[in-house]
């Protein structure tokens, strides 16, 4: 009987796999509501499977925060629904995911095979989109093109949440590159097109995405190998390759700075008041400063002359006030902690810690600078199925750990 249960679970698995890969490229524009049925079958056949359901104090937060959002923010229709729904039964999806693993073994597999159907999706998506672009490039005004699969216009920062996950794995490649050739030497082939890619569309946010993650991850590397000499070796190089680069560009700006005046990189950085005097920061200082004006919301804040405060959490703020704003926060406070206890733990393979961190890391970083949530729920759905992923495999460590300590 159990072999039975467990042959079964393995073809919900595959088929798992396939439907996620589906969603996260958004093969011929899959609809939200196809996706939600998905989901919400996938998680009664756990249910009945394993005879538990996966809700917590987590799951009871997203739900909270995105139900008052669609209340407050009059999207109370078959949309709003899907904007709910959507988020809340993907984190519950990956956690049911991880916590089907027979053994710790099975378990590090599918964390590594469902993190890379995220980004596999995603890259496959970001491609198809670089491929309109170049296709329309003569006939298109603007930042703005169509999406592959949908056909409708979207502004360049839309387009580049796709190319963040695999820009996430460039150190994880550097460092693994020996034993997995192939799988990390596509992943540094996809990452370089991309950092050009971002160049030619003036495309700031996969730039400082990536100098940021990549510079998060030598940090981590740094601390767990701090008490070993590679480690020491490693941050070393890295810090006289850094400052290396950095001499050599300061040069090439001082010397060419009529060039570098004109190009399409300088033009990116100095778009809306640059980086650090940008609109939007200006837009987000204004919503915390009308927090309590407006408790729920309305749209009705002054964002700087801007149609989004261009933050996630801010953005819940002025559509539906501060209560779902704070429950969303302390949601993204738990993923948090969940991520620290992820790296922290010795036992979790230290590939997984330099990729969860990395994509989890990246998202964040759009979500700080662009309103995602506004623009579509599926830009929200990699954040709560990688959340539900990381907090269903740190809690099996943890139980684990627990057994093998009473042992």
């Amino acid at each position: 009987m159990i072999e039975k249960i467990r042959e079964r679970e393995k073809i919900i698995y595959v088929i798992s796999l396939v439907v996620l890969l589906a969603f996260f490229m958004q093969f011929f524009d899959l609809p939200n509501k196809a996706s939600l049925l998905y989901v919400l079958l996938l998680c009664m056949v756990y249910f009945i499977l394993q005879k538990k359901i996966l809700f917590g104090i987590r799951e009871f937060l997203l739900l909270a925060a995105l139900s008052l959002y669609i209340w407050y923010s009059g999207k109370r229709n078959l949309n709003g629904i899907s904007i709910v729904l959507l988020p809340l039964f993907f984190q519950i999806t990956g956690r049911y995911l991880i916590s089907a693993a027979e053994d710790k073994n099975a378990r590090l597999k599918r964390m590594w095979m469902l993190l890379g159907v995220f980004v596999a999706g995603y890259t496959i998506h970001a491609g198809l989109n670089a491929k309109i672009f170049f296709d329309l490039r003569s006939e298109l005004w603007g930042r703005h093109w169509p999406d592959f699969w949908t056909g409708v216009y979207v502004p360049a920062t839309q387009h580049s949440i796709y190319f963040l996950p695999v820009l996430a794995l460039v150190f994880p490649a550097v460092l693994y590159i020996r034993n997995h050739k192939g799988l990390c030497v596509s992943v540094l082939a996809a990452s370089a097109f991309s950092l050009w890619f971002s160049i030619i569309t003036q495309s700031r946010i996969p730039l400082l995405v990536f100098a940021l993650v990549f510079a998060g991850e030598i940090i981590l590397f740094f601390i767990f190998n701090r008490n070993n000499k590679k480690g020491k070796r490693v941050l070393l190089l890295c810090g006289v390759v850094m400052l290396a680069l950095a001499a050599i560009g300061s040069l090439f700006v001082w010397l060419n700075w009529e060039t570098v005046q004109s190009s399409s990189l300088y033009a990116a950085f100095s778009r809306d008041g640059g980086i650090l005097h940008n609109v939007r920061f200006q837009a987000q200082r204004n919503v915390l400063k009308q927090l309590f004006i407006y408790p729920f919301g309305g749209y009705q804040m002054d964002l700087a002359g801007l149609n989004y405060a261009h933050n996630v959490w801010l953005d819940m703020a002025n559509a539906a006030g501060i209560i779902p704003f704070v429950l969303l926060v302390l949601y993204t406070v738990l993923g948090v902690y969940d991520l620290l206890m992820l790296l922290k733990k010795d036992c979790v393979c230290p590939g997984i810690k330099y990729v969860a961190a990395g994509l989890w890391a990246s998202l964040m970083l759009y979500y700080l600078v662009e309103p995602a949530l506004e623009s579509t729920v599926q830009y929200i759905v990699p954040w709560t199925f990688i959340s539900g992923l990381i907090y269903e495999y740190v809690k099996r460590v943890q139980s684990e750990v627990g057994i093998n300590e009473k042992r």
